[in-house]
């Protein structure tokens, strides 16, 4: 897993520095998953969706290899 890593602040506001700043935000952002490629989650990060009630829903695979859902 990568860390994102910023460099410390200026001592005083400059906007050269959080124009920098944004951009390497975006560009981490951004580049965490590529639309159309495949994406693995490894544990302990799990799948978490909210359904059509705005409930938190966890999607995984059982031991026996079906998908399911559970409430979290």
């Amino acid at each position: 897993m990568s860390v994102l890593k910023l460099p410390p602040p200026p001592q005083q506001y400059d906007p050269a520095y959080e124009a920098q700043r944004n951009r390497l935000l975006e560009l981490a952002v951004n580049s965490r998953y590529e639309q159309g490629l495949d994406v693995f989650i490894h544990p302990p990060a799990r799948l978490i969706m909210v359904d059509e009630d705005g409930h938190h829903v966890e999607i995984y695979v059982s031991h026996s290899e079906q998908v399911r859902a559970r409430h979290v």
